[in-house]
């Protein structure tokens, strides 16, 4: 470009590969994002798209100075990993086992030219395993092949496909975005991501989740929408039906409470309410902000669970002396009070709820139950251990 007569700079290049004597932007080779709006040149170069910005630049990352030099009118040079395109972020984590940075697709899909390089791998393996670099290839063809096809003029406001991805607090709804964001870049289907506003009470941590997912689907073009009501199920089916959605994405947890399948939920009643769309789940299960979140709350204790512990015992108990006046054996007052040992553990938050209440009702068993009644003394050594077998194989 430089020998047809345009100007050039180098805003971020590693020196050996400067083959052609380009002219940086300063002195000190330090890109800087004003010095390019003032010099203005017609090209600019830039190696790393995905790199990090000095804590005293105007923007965090260097592809948001691209950004601002694009709209500028400022050609610019630059390149990335096929690991950096945000939508391919779960299957790259699946693939490196890391986390990687990550830019906004609309950015990859708009640019005017794309060159695909493929290394050999034998370049590349003090960086990546072979089966890694493997996948990586097959994944950064395909992804600029559908690149290719979006780039044919298919305007995806004109298919009948219209998806709708569900927004949330939730640590593992971003999972749910991109999977829904690439659902409609294969459909080239127009994508809506819809968040539900209830009367519950979010906290500051939920609110700023929620923001950064909005924020991911913004990145992805998607139409962001907010409806209000408690009936979850009810405003996503009147939200489909009065903008004629064809497929709706959410997310499910496999790690739901064991009791979940005695309610409808919210799943449940999306089929029940929209008998015609096609339903996405994208399974959530498994992710570590889940397990951070349980050990934070395994030692919680709380009013409800406190109450709901001692009911349990009281109603064992009923239904131990029902068993003794019908002249049932102890062993099966002993089950009785092993499955409100495991009703505790099911029903309670913390891991504590179902050891107190295994030695409480080993403790109340002995005390209405065995010979001598009504004393603490017992004449079977195995009914401790019987009771305390139960709360360590829920703790593990």
């Amino acid at each position: 470009m430089k020998q047809q007569g345009f100007d050039v700079k180098i805003g971020e290049l590693s020196n050996d590969f400067n083959e052609y004597s380009l002219d940086y932007l300063n002195d000190d080779h330090i890109f800087d994002v004003d010095d390019a709006l003032r010099l203005s040149p017609d090209f600019i170069v830039i190696e790393d798209m995905i790199g990090d910005n000095a804590a005293t630049s105007r923007h965090k990352k260097r592809y948001q100075d691209i950004i601002e030099l694009l709209d500028a009118g400022i050609h610019v040079y630059t390149c990335l990993l096929v690991e950096n395109i945000e939508g391919l972020n779960d299957v790259v984590e699946s693939i490196l086992e890391k986390k990687v940075q990550r830019i906004p697709d609309y950015i990859f899909d708009k640019a005017d030219e794309v060159e695909f390089i493929d290394k050999s791998p034998h370049d590349m393996m003090n960086t990546y395993r072979l089966d890694q670099l493997n996948q990586l290839r097959q994944l950064a063809m395909k992804r600029c092949m559908e690149r290719l096809e979006t780039k044919q003029g298919y305007n995806p406001l004109l298919t009948d496909e219209h998806i709708l991805v569900c927004l949330s607090a939730s640590p593992t709804n971003s999972k749910v975005i991109r999977n829904a964001a690439y659902m409609a870049q294969a459909l080239n289907a127009h994508l809506t991501a819809l968040y539900v506003e209830t009367n519950r009470q979010t906290s500051s941590q939920e609110k700023e989740r929620l923001k950064e997912n909005i924020a991911l689907a913004t990145q992805f073009n998607a139409d962001i929408e907010t409806v209000k009501g408690d009936d979850i199920a009810y405003q996503i089916s009147e939200f489909a039906s009065k903008f004629h959605i064809t497929k709706i994405v959410l997310g499910h947890s496999r790690q739901e409470h064991m009791f979940s399948s005695l309610k409808t939920n919210l799943v449940e009643q999306l089929i029940q309410m929209t008998p015609d769309l096609d339903i996405y789940i994208i399974p959530v299960h498994g992710y570590t902000t889940y397990k951070t979140k349980q050990s934070i709350t395994s030692h919680k204790i709380t009013l409800s669970d406190t109450i709901k512990s001692i009911l349990i015992l009281v109603e064992v108990t009923l239904i131990g002396y029902l068993f003794h006046y019908l002249g049932f054996s102890e062993a099966n007052i002993i089950t009785v009070y092993l499955l409100g040992v495991l009703l505790t553990a099911m029903l309670t938050s913390a891991r504590i709820y179902s050891l107190v209440t295994s030695i409480a009702s080993v403790l109340i068993f002995n005390f209405f139950f065995t010979t001598p009644q009504f004393s603490l003394a017992a004449y079977g050594s195995g009914y401790p251990m019987t009771f305390i077998k139960q709360p360590i194989l829920q703790v593990h």
